[in-house]
């Protein structure tokens, strides 16, 4: 904050693991450029049960472009349907061992597009001919997504396609990953895949996360998915500009 704490001078979200009581992790802002002398750092823990160890700030190389956002792949462009195999490797996945599970994994049969002729995981962008499913076995296991807006507009609709074989809760986060606008910082919801009475994968379903919502200017942002109950396939997600009505 400005030296009088008047102002907001910088600010970025970040998240905290979930990795117990015992265990700490360092949650780094990578470069913040400073002009001025005197400053105030202001943490707000905008979703409560952390325990902050310590604050540490370091001098950084000064020839060091701030938040360069060198390694940081913005692969979805908004806007548009996108499988979700194409877009998950390695690098995005929880590394937390509780969480890894045997997942993620590509199922030949009978989670395929092609063989149960679903027409949005078809036509989602992937360079996979036949398989376009992620399937998650265990709780909260997530993905992350990384997207960047090409259009001015502000207002998107947010969807993912499913199929699983009972009721199962998702948990979405939205963050803007550029807070230069100030406008827009996180917004979280939880949406159910229903399942089916006959108990099949081949079943999907489209679930709108939000129909309608507001943005802002900013152009980089993070989509979180996580499975709370496990159990679910992710074949595609849509983030969709709102038609304008003039």
């Amino acid at each position: 904050m400005s030296a009088d704490r008047t102002s907001i001078m910088q600010s970025k979200v970040l998240e905290v693991p979930d990795s117990g009581w015992k265990k700490f992790d360092d949650v780094v802002w990578g470069s913040v450029y400073l002009k001025a002398d005197e400053y105030t750092l202001k943490v707000i823990s905008m979703t409560g049960s952390v325990n902050l160890c310590f604050t540490s700030i370091t001098a950084t190389d000064s020839n060091t472009d701030p938040d360069s956002d060198q390694d940081f792949d913005h692969n979805i462009e908004v806007p548009g349907y996108y499988n979700a195999m194409h877009y998950v490797n390695a690098e995005f996945f929880d590394t937390t061992s509780e969480h890894l599970g045997n997942c993620p994994y590509m199922k030949s049969t009978p989670v395929d597009a092609q063989i149960n002729n679903d027409s949005i995981c078809k036509t989602a962008i992937s360079k996979y001919e036949k398989h376009c499913h992620v399937a998650f076995t265990e709780k909260n296991e997530f993905l992350i997504y990384n997207f960047r807006k090409v259009a001015t507009q502000t207002k998107v609709r947010v969807s993912l396609r499913v199929a699983s074989k009972s009721r199962r809760k998702i948990l979405v986060v939205l963050n803007s990953l550029d807070m230069t606008n100030g406008y827009f910082s996180r917004v979280t919801k939880v949406v159910a895949a229903p399942g089916n009475d006959i108990k099949s994968w081949d079943i999907y379903n489209t679930l709108v996360v939000w129909d309608e919502i507001d943005i802002g200017t900013a152009e980089k942002y993070s989509l979180k998915i996580v499975f709370l109950d496990g159990r679910t396939n992710l074949c595609a997600i849509g983030i969709d500009y709102v038609s304008l009505v003039l």
